[in-house]
């Protein structure tokens, strides 16, 4: 494979690579592009989005677009212009794009009253003042100006035919409008010079998103591009599309790692029923036939021994494989085919019909499994973690590190904790339910990716009624006990 499995250690050390065979048609360098980890796709994109090379928000799929795009970085800078990126290719490609990211300085910023970030464009010297609708950022330059902006009780469809309307008064020029799914982009230049940008997506009763506009006659800091970045980094927020955060070379303090969830002072793992024989119980699921499984980091720390025991009834010794204490993730393997194994999803909706499957409370509720149905209520966890979703599924100890899934049956992520009510309650007087939390499928991906584990993709059929989507839960998962 051509675009070797690690770019990362690539931009760290520099290092040199062979050259790859000197032809590759679209099919095969869309075959090379696809079987690299999705997080490193990404990551792929973003340069060539901030190098000039790509017009469109990352997404980890290979495109004709993306094809032409890494054809014209290689005819540009001495490379046999086949569209298939090589390692040694990337690292010219992040050095042209490196200065852009260092100029532009993004930064997450949220809005005041959504709760929802968005990355701006901060290196560029601007200005933050608060408005009614949110947050707006001048140039003083006059380079360029975003709007981050919130509208209560309107309809996108409402909002589009709006803007569409004012643009076409202004006698602008729109290069292109969509609308769909519950979001709208306009992409427009007025009479006076000034290119726009528009992306707002459905939140709630609310409009929320952002107008960006440039003047290229004051200095170009390339809008188009910043454009792009920001349209992909909101699209990634508002529907829960796989995302990573965009590079910023320039000096900055060493971030403090991430905690795992555990370690929140007010939440906490439904799954590690510990008793005093230091037996803990925990929820896992199928990933694949090959007897590959995964449940929560939490709920196999500090075992001397794991066992599984599966639909059928099988009880098997679990061999863990992998550990990802950040994201809360484990991979374990135990000797059998699996009769049935989950297909993940990587995108979440805001609102949409979610359910879980586990073993709570083993040693008192049913030891045959618990189902149970909730909502999505917030695409982000604790803090704005972008790494969780919070949702409305209730879950008890021993749900962690089972499935929860949508309609279809896919799974969307992993349960992983929830709300210490009482600690809440003792500190605000108000006492929360059914706040649960869940790991992200798209943090689950690249986990199985860079531990090079095959997964099966999402499938789209008619939604399940609950009985059946709880036998498709209940034979994809298995009860975890560790001692």
């Amino acid at each position: 494979m051509r675009l070797l499995s690690s770019l990362r250690l690539l931009l760290a050390a520099g290092a040199l690579f062979a050259a790859a065979p000197a032809f590759a048609d679209f099919g095969s360098a869309q075959r090379n592009f696809s079987a690299t980890p999705l997080n490193e796709r990404l990551l792929v994109q973003t340069f060539l989005i901030g190098a000039g090379y790509l017009n469109g928000v990352p997404s980890g799929d290979f495109s004709k677009r993306q094809y032409e795009g890494v054809q014209n970085f290689q005819a540009e800078n001495g490379f046999y212009a086949d569209g298939d990126l090589s390692a040694p290719q990337f690292e010219k490609l992040a050095a042209l794009a490196r200065p852009w990211f260092q100029t532009w300085g993004f930064r997450k910023i949220l809005h005041p009253s959504r709760n929802i970030p968005l990355w701006v464009p901060v290196g560029l010297g601007l200005r933050e003042s608060r408005e009614d609708t949110g947050i707006k950022f001048e140039d003083p330059s006059r380079r360029i100006s975003i709007t981050f902006a919130s509208f209560s009780a309107t309809p996108i469809p409402a909002a589009f035919a709006l803007m569409t309307r004012l643009y076409e008064e202004k006698r602008a020029h729109i290069h292109y409008k969509v609308m769909k799914d519950g979001w709208f982009v306009i992409s427009a230049s007025t009479p006076d010079g000034v290119d726009h940008y528009l992306r707002y997506h459905q939140d709630g009763r609310a409009a929320t998103g952002f107008t960006l506009m440039w003047n290229n006659a004051n200095g170009n800091v390339h809008g188009e591009r910043i454009a792009t970045l920001m349209s992909g980094g909101l699209w990634a927020t508002m529907t829960g599309a796989p995302a990573v955060d965009l590079p910023n070379p320039g000096p900055a303090p060493a971030p403090k790692p991430a905690s795992p969830p555990a370690a929140s002072a007010k939440a906490s793992p439904p799954a590690r029923e510990r008793e005093k024989d230091r037996i803990s119980t925990g929820t896992g699921f199928f990933i694949a036939a090959d007897g590959h499984f995964v449940t929560s980091a939490h709920v196999i720390a500090d075992c001397a021994s794991i066992k599984a025991k599966s639909d059928d009834g099988a009880i098997l010794d679990a061999k863990l494989v992998a550990r990802d204490a950040t994201n809360d993730l484990a991979l374990l393997k135990v000797d059998k085919t699996a009769a049935k194994a989950a297909h993940l999803r990587t995108s979440l909706r805001l609102g949409e019909n979610v359910a879980a499957f586990g073993f709570p409370h083993a040693d008192i509720l049913a030891t045959s499994g618990n189902f149970t149905l909730g909502n999505v209520t917030a695409l982000s966890g604790l803090g704005d973690d972008s790494r969780f979703a919070q949702i409305s599924t209730p879950v008890q100890a021993g749900n962690s590190g089972g499935p929860l899934l949508d309609r279809d049956g896919n799974v969307v992520g992993v349960v992983a904790m929830k709300l210490n009510a009482l600690k809440v309650a003792s500190e605000g007087g108000d006492l929360p339910q059914n706040v649960n939390f869940a790991v992200k499928a798209t943090n689950l991906v690249n986990f199985l990716d860079a531990n090079r584990i095959q997964y099966l993709p999402a499938v789209s059929e008619k939604p399940l009624e609950p009985a059946d989507l709880a036998d498709r839960a209940k034979s994809i998962s298995v009860f975890v006990v560790c001692k």
